[in-house]
C-alpha cells in the first residue's frame, strides 16, 4: 500500500487503532481532492476559475492549508505565478486580483476593498460608502485591527484624511462601533462652551 513518507508498520498501527470517523475521512477525502483539482487546474486558468469560483469561503480556506500540506507551497502564490506565465486578457492582474481574492479570509477581503476604495488620486465615494454602510458587526473590531496592521494606519484616519466636511462626518460615524459612535456624539454635545440640549436628549 501507499503510505507516502508514513511508515507501512506505523500507519497500519493507525488504522487498527480506529483511524478516524467515517465522516473525518470524507470530509479529507473532498478537501484532498480539490486540492489535487487546484494543483492539477493551474495548467488551465478555465478549470482554476471553475474550481475556485463555485467553493464556499469556508471550503475555499481550508483548502489553502490543504494544498499547502500536499503540495508544499502557497496556493496564492501560485496563482500569482500561472498569473504571470503569458500575457493575454485571461491573465490580466483582475483575472489574478479575482481568484487570490477567493482566498483571502473575510477581513482581508474587506480591508483591501476599502483601502482600494481611497488608495491613489482620488477616492471611489460611491464604493466607499456602500463598504462601509454595509460592514457586518460581527467584523467590526476584527477589520479596524486587521487595517490597521496591513496599512499602519486606522481605517478612521485614512477616512478622516480622505474625505470632507459633512461626507467625512457621517462616514466616520457609521464606521465606528454603535457603542463608540454614541459616546462620540454625547461627548461632542457637552465639550466647549455650552451645551447642545437637542442633540444630548
Amino acid at each position: 500500500a501507499h503510505t507516502g513518507n508514513v511508515p507501512f508498520s506505523a500507519f497500519a498501527s493507525w488504522a487498527d487503532g480506529g483511524g478516524m470517523a467515517e465522516e473525518q475521512l470524507q470530509h479529507a477525502e473532498v478537501l484532498g481532492n480539490m486540492a489535487q483539482r487546484c494543483n492539477d487546474c493551474l495548467k488551465e486558468e478555465g478549470c482554476l476559475i471553475e474550481v475556485m469560483a463555485v467553493a464556499h469561503h469556508d471550503t475555499c480556506q481550508a483548502m489553502k492549508t490543504s494544498y499547502e500540506e500536499h503540495f508544499h507551497a502557497d496556493l496564492a502564490e501560485s496563482i500569482t505565478t500561472k498569473a504571470s506565465e503569458q500575457d493575454g486578457w485571461i491573465f490580466s492582474n483582475n483575472w489574478k486580483t479575482a481568484m487570490k481574492a477567493l482566498l483571502e479570509t473575510e477581513e482581508e477581503l474587506w480591508v483591501r476593498a476599502l483601502n482600494d476604495a481611497m488608495r491613489g488620486l482620488g477616492t471611489d465615494e460611491d464604493t466607499l460608502t456602500a463598504l462601509i454602510c454595509t460592514m457586518p458587526d460581527r467584523l467590526r473590531q476584527s477589520i479596524f485591527s486587521t487595517y490597521e496592521a496591513m496599512y499602519g494606519k486606522s481605517l478612521v484616519a485614512h477616512i478622516e484624511s480622505e474625505t470632507s466636511f459633512s461626507y467625512k462626518k457621517v462616514l466616520v460615524f457609521q464606521a465606528l462601533p454603535p457603542a463608540n459612535c454614541r459616546a462620540t456624539i454625547l461627548n461632542q454635545a457637552m465639550v466647549g462652551l455650552g451645551t447642545s440640549e437637542d442633540q444630548l436628549i
